[in-house]
């Protein structure tokens, strides 16, 4: 009974804590959809252009010169890997692989469902002839993977931390992603996290980082979100995307640049990725906080079923002793009250 009793007061603190936090760290999730969608669609659009002028990149990059643009060395290698990828999507040899989950674990499937995917992609990847390298983010992510794939190179691990944590982690793995990726150790960076899309209900995802790509995407299945009016100010709205209309969007036809595109390509890369990835991980971390709410709930459930079975055992227990003691003491009573009859 104690120890039911423990666990129940465990769960309730733990369910208390996730209660607190889900609501500040949801509302970040939510509110950061639409800038990053806005980035999005606007590098997009740059990189729409690029791909349709059918110039070489030495000349987009002696044109943005020419026009004043300030393009160091290191932007350079990473914009000629972003035109080759543009013109050549299948170069591709090795791929580097962020998977986001948990901490850690009394959430329920949450960690479980990261992890079987990740597992699926690697497994397409490599059939594919592909090298797959790890950045771990969530010391159960590392563990699963040491454990389960120690063939794999692990060449980061993070801990998820807590949401004012968050900013930071993105920028760390931005910064790391994009050197891998200027660097040739990796010709691909891709994201695997779980999207948020209510208490009750999350869903793991793939998103492809880098080399960008005009519609930013990779899988049909992904979401675009939007600002839309409401009677409390703004809600964000969820649609699926379109392949075949997002290239047609109005981005690519009214939206003129006062800079070159190579040289804004060059500015938003890196905003592009940190803020993309801090959505991820922030979306990752409001599913964590869901699962262990729910999770939490039901074991609290059960532990107070629990303690009503037993309540109702120990009492039932109880009743049959002081029945039997009352049974042998009315036995023993009216025993002695025969013999004195027979004397």
């Amino acid at each position: 009974m104690s120890t039911v009793k423990t666990a129940l007061e465990v769960t309730g603190a733990m369910r208390l804590v996730a209660a607190a936090r889900i609501k500040r760290t949801s509302e970040a999730a939510l509110k950061s959809r639409p800038f990053v969608q806005s980035l999005q669609q606007v590098l997009g659009t740059v990189l729409h252009r690029l791909n349709s002028d059918g110039k070489s990149f030495e000349k987009l990059t002696d044109e943005a010169i020419r026009l004043g643009g300030e393009i160091d060395t290191v932007d350079q290698y990473m914009l000629r890997k972003i035109h080759r990828a543009l013109q050549d999507p299948g170069a591709t040899r090795r791929v580097l692989l962020i998977v986001v989950a948990g901490d850690r674990g009394l959430c329920g499937v949450y960690n479980r469902l990261v992890f079987t995917t990740a597992r699926r992609r690697i497994e397409d990847l490599t059939q594919l002839g592909m090298e797959v390298e790890l950045c771990c983010v969530g010391r159960l992510t590392e563990r699963f993977f040491r454990r389960n794939y120690p063939h794999l190179l692990i060449v980061n691990a993070f801990l998820l931390g807590t949401g004012r944590g968050l900013p930071d982690l993105s920028l760390k793995l931005a910064e790391e992603s994009l050197i891998d990726f200027v660097s040739d150790e990796v010709d691909r960076v891709e994201l695997v996290y779980t999207r948020f899309q209510s208490m009750l209900a999350s869903k793991p995802s793939i998103r492809t980082l880098l080399p960008l790509t005009p519609l930013g995407f990779e899988w049909d299945e992904d979401e675009i979100f939007q600002l839309v009016p409401s009677d409390h100010g703004f809600d964000v709205e969820r649609k699926h995307c379109d392949p075949d209309k997002e290239l047609d969007s109005r981005f690519s036809q009214k939206v003129s640049f006062e800079q070159h595109p190579i040289e804004i390509l060059c500015a938003m890369t890196p905003l592009y990725l940190r803020q993309h990835i801090l959505r991820a991980v922030r979306e990752s971390s409001a599913s964590e906080l869901a699962a262990r709410l729910t999770a939490m709930q039901a074991a609290e459930d059960n532990a107070k079923d629990l303690m009503h079975d037993l309540s109702l055992m120990i009492n039932r227990e109880r009743q049959g002793r002081i029945t039997n003691e009352l049974n042998e003491i009315v036995g023993g009573i009216a025993q002695v009250e025969v013999e004195d009859d027979l004397f």
